[in-house]
Parts: C-alpha cells; sequence; structure tokens
C-alpha cells in the first residue's frame, strides 16, 4: 500500500493505522490475545461454543467491525475471566463495548483496568 502511486506516505499511514494498533498498543503483547490454529474444524466449533466456559471471546467478529474498527478474525479470542464472557454472549457485546456498559453502571462489581490502551477487565467476588 505504501508503494501505490494514488497514497501519499501519511495517507498509507492513516489507512493502515485503521485496522493496525501502533507498536506497542497491541493486545497480543499483553498475552491476554490468542490466536487458535484451527485445522480441524471440530476444534473450532467446539471452542466457538464453549470459550466463554473457560473465560474467552471472540475478539474481532464480523459483526463488530464498526465498533472495534479491525478486521474480523476467527481465530483469535481474547480472555476476559469466565463471568465476564459470559456476560458479554449474553449481552452480545464485544470488548469495546462491554468496557462502555461497565463504566456507565459503575456499580457492577466488574472493575476496570487500563494496559496502555488494552482494557483487562478482571471480576471480583464480594
Amino acid at each position: 500500500m505504501l508503494q501505490s502511486p494514488k497514497y501519499t506516505t501519511v495517507r498509507a499511514e492513516a489507512e493502515v493505522l485503521k485496522t493496525t494498533p501502533h507498536g506497542g498498543q497491541s493486545e497480543a503483547q499483553t498475552g491476554l490475545l490468542v490466536e487458535f490454529d484451527f485445522s480441524n474444524s471440530g476444534s473450532k466449533a467446539f471452542l466457538e461454543r464453549n470459550c466463554v466456559e473457560y473465560g474467552f471471546v471472540q475478539r474481532y467478529t464480523e459483526s463488530k467491525t464498526s465498533v472495534t474498527r479491525m478486521n474480523p478474525s476467527d481465530s483469535l479470542y481474547r480472555y476476559v475471566g469466565i463471568e465476564n464472557a459470559k456476560r458479554m454472549r449474553s449481552y452480545g457485546m464485544c470488548l469495546e463495548e462491554y468496557k462502555s456498559y461497565l463504566q456507565k453502571n459503575r456499580q457492577s462489581q466488574n472493575k476496570i483496568k487500563f494496559f496502555k490502551n488494552a482494557c483487562i477487565l478482571q471480576y471480583y467476588v464480594v
């Protein structure tokens, strides 16, 4: 893209940053984002059904591209904890939506911590 005659360097970099995080701001660097190899279609179906039971959610879904501003990927999963994962699935929310929901509902027992630009959700039982 950078060598395309219709893009200046600045415009090309701006386009790339729409779907790629800045260096040092990738969730993969937190260790909470996991990429799975789905060479076995049965393992993909199992993970899609049961990921929340282990505290994971699919990170970049096709339906939430406008919210996450990242290309969809069915192999990237984010650890958010079992309770958060179950709630996110039941509410139909991606991480950005769930983070916003929690910030608006401070009485929730969920607490939000930030690691650079990656949101890490922790569930505290009272």
